[in-house]
């Protein structure tokens, strides 16, 4: 039951005073709508709750309730005198006490709460022992004074002080420090200026439901001023307006229909209120509907059937976001989000000078006179403004559609890519969303509404911002349409010169940062062909005219070389004539270039860095450093992403043999490891094009000839440039040459590589294969080149095709001429030494090699005799008997025994096969075999073993004594069989050779 004043609340408690079960709220509230705290208005007075008595006390303990109320007022005068705090009332609610300290002034519920937790602190502190969830319930109804117990007793006051405490000093006496205004901070809920957006409301509905208004629309306006000026502030806000206005005033004696519309149009204010209504008529006395609304506006408000009937500017709809203006009037500067936020949603400013996005959400409610009215709320999901701008089919069955969120920070936008199969679960949504500082308010509803703006733009962008989607590698690949695109860095050039953003995998993103295109804004997505002309050419004439000013001299001719054929990379991908399309690169089709010198400080680094800014940020693509960089697996993985892009690898010098020779053959294969997923699917790395320049003091070369396994085929597969000998670095020139170089770096990393690009996709797949195919013919004429040096002939031919792109584009960089024959002389020597330092890869030649390596340590003698007292003795025909042989030679019967630990140990240092070195042996007869009994047997279908138990120094005067396990290997027919092979003709033999049957007739078999 609801009282308007204290008077009517006294009033209404005597008439029931003798009634069980009768409590009074102690504070003053809003409206009559509810009795929660948050409709709680004032509070005049604190209070205590003291719990007593036998049944609390067994229910709850001695911790929380007395035993007595007299225990209970005991302990609570000793509070009042040690707090020296005296109270206003002491109540007993018929069981335990309730304590009442007045206020002399009414407090909001914020200040009034502060007070109660300080005061029940203070209690606390004394071990009263108080019931803190009444004393801090601003909300709380207590027991009536003089009302029964259930006990039998009364409520009864036992003591009145008279004592109210000023709210100041009472906070004092606590020990309450004043609170200063509190800083504003960033809350989403606090700091924005939303307004619900009811329903229209008509004043034909009012009139039924107010008496206030029918007594003014009854008499047509003939009332005093002041109530017919209520009248129009409340019809003003109706759907009739002026024009029921003048109908309502058309009655009085002194009508005049200009003075109404003056009158009405001076109305500035809300609606008029019920209390202003109140001051005019007594027909709000007897309302229905006092207490319940504070405007008869809220009595007309219209249901969504009578709304369709009205124009449609005057239906409700979501709120639009209007442009700010600045004082002067002048319109604001556009804002990064415009055009990009769906219908239903607005970007609204913030107390702090920040933004939320909000959501006009259109609810049912029950309006005052019981009709289901549309309400338009407000709801703010996220103080952080978002917005997508790209999106990406899946690419295969494994793969899911991606879209691009743009996050504005305050001053710049932040991207990052999202897996679009997370729209479809709130909590995986909001979870994502976090994780990138996208966090949703408090409201009930933010989830649900941020699940609703993302849908809402996907829907947004789908027509109009589908994207190319890029897994696998950056640089050239050919569309489904059958376009030669290629993806710089984030960016994809078109062959129409338009460049556009491109969604890039996780793996792609951290490389693809490096690449880049100098633009004018990065946060644009597309640009036009235009901005070559008035941006990038500029830039890109830029570099090639750094180049010439530090690497045109006449000296630097290897520096070129090695520049221009860094910046040719992705010309490889046609030398073969096998790039027939798609994502998929040709294999064998790269090329490795090292640049070598023995001293440090050479310029190699730097030179390399010059090329690879034609396509990025040279310090961020070449920190390898050699073994500390990456390992070998690692590096390769690198180049599946690369694609079509060049690639450094700086400072390799402290790399082991194998891992040079293993880097250099993956980087001309074009292919990586294949591999297993966890569903058995085998997976291969993307394969790749292009050119990989080393930087090394030492020589790669020697390197590769180290580890000896297939030397000779690793070797063509590089080109190693030795700058030992190059110009001396002018010292003088340092300072600007870094100044150049840092200016260059910052503005037209990029640019060149751009062009190129831009010109290979202009020209496309076939007439691309036409030139660089017809480039490479004329490179292999130029070096007389060969099957097995092919690689390096591909990179000339890509050089000679780059030459004449740039020309083309009218951009001059190194005179092609005097670069033609510096790789000429390069790969001369690349020739040379392959011919003097490599083994043979045919096993018969390395098994004549490893004769010739052991010649130093082999016995050499004309016969071999049995031994014994009467037989001859074999003399060594060796100027110098070797100390520890592990092989004899007999020259009468062309034969050597060969200790198998030597051969074992001449294959294992040299990095070839033991296996294979044997087997061709078999095959060719060269080796003599041995059947079950031991005796030898030189044809090799019924092998039982490859080697006897032989006595290297049997038949010799020596004291030595050598038996070990040998092979016995014809020498005579290993000669014959290689000069064969020199001559280019096939030995052609009977069943059994002449040799044979010799080496048959001395060994009696």
């Amino acid at each position: 039951m609801w009282a308007d004043s204290l008077d009517e609340l006294v009033s209404i408690t005597e008439e029931r005073i003798g009634r069980q079960g009768l409590y009074f709220g102690t504070a003053s509230f809003q409206s009559f709508a509810n009795r929660k705290q948050t409709n709680v208005l004032a509070l005049k007075a604190l209070r205590l709750d003291i719990d007593a008595g036998p049944e609390k006390f067994a229910k709850h303990g001695p911790e929380a309730v007395y035993e007595t109320q007299k225990d209970a007022l005991a302990a609570c005068l000793g509070f009042f005198r040690d707090s020296a705090i005296v109270p206003t009332y002491i109540v007993s609610s018929g069981a335990g006490l309730h304590i009442y300290y007045c206020l002399t002034e009414s407090l909001e519920p914020a200040d009034w709460l502060r007070l109660a937790k300080g005061l029940t602190a203070l209690g606390q502190k004394h071990q009263l022992r108080i019931d803190s969830s009444v004393t801090q319930d601003s909300a709380r109804i207590l027991r009536v004074p003089g009302a029964p117990h259930p006990n039998g007793k009364s409520v009864a006051i036992l003591k009145r002080t008279g004592v109210f405490h000023e709210p100041a000093k009472l906070r004092e006496a606590l020990g309450l420090l004043e609170v200063p205004p509190a800083a504003k901070r960033h809350s989403i809920n606090d700091d924005l200026d939303l307004t619900v957006q009811g329903p229209p409301s008509s004043a034909e509905k009012i009139v039924l439901h107010c008496g206030a208004l029918a007594h003014v629309a009854d008499q047509r306006g003939n009332v005093p001023e002041p109530y017919w000026r209520a009248m129009l502030g409340l019809v003003k806000r109706t759907v009739e307006g002026l024009d029921i206005a003048q109908d309502w005033s058309s009655g009085h004696p002194d009508y005049d229909p200009d003075e109404v519309e003056a009158k009405f149009n001076a109305w500035s204010t809300g609606p008029t209120t019920c209390m202003e209504f109140a001051k005019h008529s007594k027909a709000c006395q007897s309302c229905p509907n006092r207490g319940k609304v504070k405007s008869p506006i809220n009595l007309g408000l219209m249901t969504s059937i009578e709304i369709q009937t009205l124009p449609p500017e005057t239906q409700l709809g979501p709120v639009s976001e209007a442009p700010v203006a600045d004082a002067a009037g002048k319109k604001a500067e556009p804002k990064p989000w415009d055009g990009h936020i769906p219908a239903g949603f607005r970007v609204v400013p913030t107390a702090d000078n920040h933004h939320a996005l909000v959501i006009d959400m259109q609810v049912e409610k029950e309006s005052a006179t019981g009709e289901m009215v549309p309400v338009i709320i407000p709801v703010a999901f996220t103080n952080s403004v978002f917005w997508f701008s790209q999106w990406a089919e899946a690419d295969d069955t494994d793969d899911n559609a991606e879209v691009i969120i743009n996050l504005w920070t305050g001053s710049y936008i932040k991207r990052y890519t999202m897996d679009q199969s997370l729209i479809a679960s709130m909590f995986k949504l909001t979870e994502f969303l976090s994780g990138k500082s996208i966090h949703t308010t408090t409201h009930r509803k933010a989830a649900q509404a941020m699940q609703d703006y993302v849908k809402a733009q996907m829907q947004h962008i789908r027509n109009d911002s589908k994207n190319l989607k890029v897994t696998d590698h950056l640089g050239l690949r050919t569309l489904e349409s059958g376009e030669l695109v290629c993806v710089q860095g984030k960016y994809t050039i078109f062959p129409d010169g338009t460049i556009r953003e491109t969604m890039l995998s996780a793996q792609l993103r951290s490389l693809a940062r490096h690449f880049t295109i100098p633009v004018p804004n990065k946060n644009q997505e597309v640009f036009g062909p235009e901005i070559w002309d008035e941006y990038i050419l500029p830039r890109a004439h830029k570099h090639a005219g750094f180049m010439r000013q530090y690497y045109g001299a006449p000296g630097m001719e290897r520096f070129q070389l090695a520049i221009m054929m860094s910046m040719a990379s992705p010309l490889m991908a046609f030398v073969t004539g096998d790039y027939a399309g798609g994502p998929a690169l040709p294999n064998n089709s790269s090329l490795t270039v090292s640049l070598y010198s023995r001293e440090t400080a050479r310029g190699k680094t730097t030179a390399a860095k010059t090329a690879i800014m034609a396509y990025g940020m040279p310090d961020n693509l070449s920190n390898d450093s050699g073994k500390a960089g990456a390992t070998v697996n690692a590096r390769i993985g690198t180049l599946s992403l690369h694609g079509t892009m060049p690639s450094i690898m700086d400072e390799m010098g402290d790399l082991l043999p194998g891992e040079v020779a293993t880097t250099v053959s993956s980087v001309a294969n074009g292919a990586g490891k294949k591999t297993f997923t966890s569903n058995r699917v085998m997976r291969q790395e993307s394969t790749w094009a292009l050119i990989n320049v080393i930087t090394t003091n030492v020589s790669q070369r020697d390197m590769i000839a180290v580890a000896r396994s297939a030397a000779g085929p690793v070797l063509y597969r590089m080109l190693e440039i030795d700058v030992d000998g190059m110009p001396e670095y002018d010292m003088d020139k340092a300072e600007v040459f870094r100044d150049a170089w840092a200016d260059l770096c910052r503005d037209s990393a990029g640019a060149l590589g751009a062009v190129i690009h831009r010109q290979i996709c202009f020209l496309g797949m076939e007439n691309m294969s036409k030139l660089v195919r017809k480039c490479v013919a004329r490179a292999e004429k130029l070096v007389g080149a060969n099957q097995s040096d092919r690689f390096q002939s591909r990179g000339l031919g890509a050089m000679l095709a780059l030459d004449l792109i740039l020309r083309h584009a009218k951009i001059e960089v190194f005179d092609i001429l005097p670069l033609v024959e510096t790789f000429k002389v390069a790969h001369n020597a690349n020739v040379e030494y392959v011919l003097d330092n490599l083994l043979p890869d045919e096993p018969l030649q390395q098994l004549s090699q490893f004769l010739l390596d052991i010649a130093p340590d082999t016995i050499v003698t004309q016969d071999e005799n049995a031994g014994g007292f009467r037989a001859p003795v074999d003399r060594p025909l060796n100027s110098r008997v070797p100390e520890a042989p592990v092989a004899r030679h007999i020259l009468s019967k062309a034969l050597t025994y060969v200790a198998t630990s030597a051969l074992k140990k001449w294959c294992s240092e040299r990095g070839v096969s033991e296996r294979s070195i044997l087997h061709a042996a078999r095959e060719a007869r060269v080796m003599v075999t041995f059947d079950r009994q031991g005796g030898p047997k030189v044809h090799h279908r019924v092998i039982s073993r490859s080697y006897d138990n032989k006595t290297l120094t049997k038949g010799m005067a020596c004291d030595m004594k050598i038996t070990c396990k040998a092979y016995t290997f014809s020498v005579g027919r290993l000669n014959t069989l290689l000069r064969s092979q020199e001559n280019g003709f096939e030995l052609v033999e009977s069943e059994q050779q002449p040799q044979e049957q010799e080496v048959a007739e001395e060994t009696g078999t």
